[in-house]
């Protein structure tokens, strides 16, 4: 029966030598009195010049996940490396969860046919504590080589024992997660000896374990000092993504609470003289195109320049000659002086016009210079520093997970742009839509990722980086607040705000308000168009003018010529001049895109346990 093994054991490694292979995998542990064991290979392999041309590659993980997503991190230290009994260079890199040995010259091809190569090397803290036990649980091969095994055995030695009391042992067979056990074992004095009994196919590997009774480890590593070298950026990760939220609720504390809002009762006029633009501005917390064109409508009320509807999207402004001594404010001002300089008219449309984009720029660097500091403390720059908390949270998270490997580096350069796109967005869109938009995009797309994914650490790792973006975006509304002088201008805006839309006139009266004429309905238009209530601003117009015995059809504004007013409605289309112009001023500034394209592609078991990895050829 041995005489039949031993001929069908010849017979594969016959084949295994026809091509590029590894005909022998033997390797020697001998378990250490700190805990550490160390491991000499010796790998002899079938070299064609075909993916052995330099050399071979081994990979050895040194990175092992255990409760809470800590590491047990078996360091490896080389101590040689050999080709056929003489010393060979050797270069290594970093992988996710260990390192890649290059064995061989990068300048010279190995010669074709057998060669033995050897590693020898001190790896870590792999006798595991079993309470009343010690064991040791190792992947011989590792199940990741590209070339077939002909044969593997491991022998285990233990320290300063004449005879070993191996409690328990066991072996596995096969692909990663494996329960077949095609193996044999054998107990000696000091030391266990195990070797395959079946070859193993390419990806395929040898586990084994063995347990033995406490008192050999005799000088123990400090176990809380590993867990803390071991988990030193697991650490650094909890303890940011604690003191960056601390940070932010600290912060919002002291400088993002809002001054308590005073008592809102109507007012008949725009507090402090502020202009339709900024009343917006201030209102909303940001500017818009909507400003401009309540800017521009009121230069029409104030009779500064008059409106010609040309089509549903063109609009011809015209300077009028006649000369307005309405005050206007600075922004105003501005505006009108730079649109009609050298000119007396100027079309807006829905085609890009550089002068309309020049002037809604000018207005709204005018508002925001004027009002923004006034009225707001953004507190971006503190909310800045919590984001940069975050990103070193995330790269303290990334080199936990992924042992800051160069394989690994979209998982800390996509989340991290996903992080910034999303502060970005929030920081300089301006329209609700768009600040949602920049924190539910990236987000929507980690969470796709998150169910895509099967392998725990990527899971938790994608949950971090979707809380950071969610923490910094809830902060980010949380952290700004008006200034005092802000919060009573916000007060007395609301108040304007109640009485251009409250048809309640009865309530009003008693409060003694301005009379409705067209006059005022016109000169307050901008406002109530700034302020989102034109509608209702437009139904007073008609009521009161009802009330008054007049037909509010029949009146024209003098600076407003159009096809809406053929059969005039003042009330009515109100909302239309406002809209139109609104729109024609996001096409007039806004410059064509150019078109672009691109894209980019792009119990136990087999594999358990310490060591592992695999290899192939360079």
């Amino acid at each position: 029966m041995k005489f039949l093994f031993f001929i069908l054991l010849f017979s594969n490694t016959l084949v295994y030598a026809q091509d590029e292979s590894i005909l022998d995998f033997h390797v020697e542990i001998r378990v250490l009195d700190n805990g550490d064991i160390h491991v000499k290979e010796a790998i002899t392999v079938n070299a064609m010049n075909k993916k052995i041309k330099r050399g071979i590659t081994r990979d050895i993980p040194t990175i092992f996940f255990d409760s809470f997503f800590t590491h047990r991190n078996s360091r490896i230290t080389i101590l040689s490396t050999k080709l056929d009994a003489a010393a060979v260079s050797y270069f290594d890199e970093r992988l996710l969860n260990g390192t890649r040995l290059y064995l061989g010259s990068k300048n010279r091809y190995v010669s074709k046919g057998v060669h033995t190569y050897e590693i020898e090397y001190i790896a870590e803290q792999q006798v595991v504590d079993l309470g009343a036990n010690n064991g040791i649980y190792w992947n011989v091969t590792g199940s990741g080589w590209v070339f077939p095994i002909a044969k593997a055995s491991v022998n285990i030695y233990f320290p300063d024992t004449d005879k070993i009391n191996i409690l328990t042992h066991d072996g596995w067979t096969g692909s990663q997660g494996s329960t077949s056990q095609n193996y044999t074992a054998e107990i000696y004095n000091n030391y266990i000896h195990f070797k395959t009994t079946a070859p193993l196919h390419p990806y395929q590997g040898f586990t084994i374990q063995a347990t033995w009774p406490k008192g050999l480890i005799t000088n123990p590593k400090n176990k809380t000092w590993m867990f803390i070298k071991n988990n030193i950026y697991w650490l650094a990760s909890i303890f940011m993504l604690i003191l960056y939220p601390l940070y932010f609720y600290n912060t919002w504390r002291k400088f993002g609470i809002d001054p308590q809002q005073g008592a809102i009762f109507p007012i008949f006029a725009p507090p402090n003289d502020v202009s339709p633009a900024a009343i917006r501005f201030i209102n909303n917390s940001y500017y818009d195109t909507v400003s401009f064109s309540v800017a521009i409508m009121n230069l029409a009320v104030k009779e500064y320049i008059s409106i010609k509807q040309l089509s549903k999207k063109e609009y011809k402004l015209t300077k009028l000659s006649s000369g307005s001594t309405t005050p206007l404010a600075n922004g105003e001002k501005k505006i009108f002086q730079y649109l009609f300089r050298n000119k007396t008219s100027i079309t807006i449309g829905s085609t890009y016009n550089s002068r309309i984009k020049a002037a809604n720029d000018l207005l709204k660097n005018n508002i925001t210079y004027e009002f923004k500091d006034l009225c707001y403390m953004d507190n971006i720059k503190l909310w800045i520093v919590g984001v940069a908390m975050s990103l070193l949270a995330l790269f303290f998270n990334w080199g936990h997970f992924f042992n800051f490997s160069g394989y690994a580096a979209t998982f800390l350069i996509m989340p991290a742009i996903a992080i910034i796109l999303s502060a970005v967005g929030l920081s300089v869109s301006k329209k609700v839509f768009a600040k949602l938009l920049a924190v539910i995009a990236p987000a929507a797309i980690l969470i796709y990722a998150l169910i895509v994914q099967t392998e725990t650490i990527y899971i938790a790792y994608i949950v971090v980086v979707i809380l950071i973006i969610i923490i910094n975006a809830v902060f980010y509304y949380l952290i700004q607040a008006p200034t005092v002088f802000g919060r009573k201008l916000l007060d007395k805006i609301a108040g304007f705000k109640m009485y251009l839309a409250t048809a309640e006139q009865d309530r009003l009266e008693l409060m003694h308000p301005p009379e409705m004429t067209p006059e005022l309905f016109e000169k307050y238009l901008p406002y109530a168009l700034a302020l989102g209530v034109e509608n209702k601003w437009s139904q007073q117009f008609s009521q009161a003018m009802k009330i008054q015995g007049k037909d509010a059809t029949t009146y024209q504004p003098n600076w407003y010529i159009g096809s809406n007013y053929s059969n005039f409605n003042f009330a009515s289309t109100a909302t239309a001049i406002g809209a139109g112009l609104a729109s024609s001023v996001v096409s007039a500034s806004t410059p064509p895109s150019s078109s672009s394209s691109g894209g980019f592609g792009g119990g136990g078991f087999s594999g358990g346990g310490g060591g592992g990895g695999g290899g192939g050829g360079w």
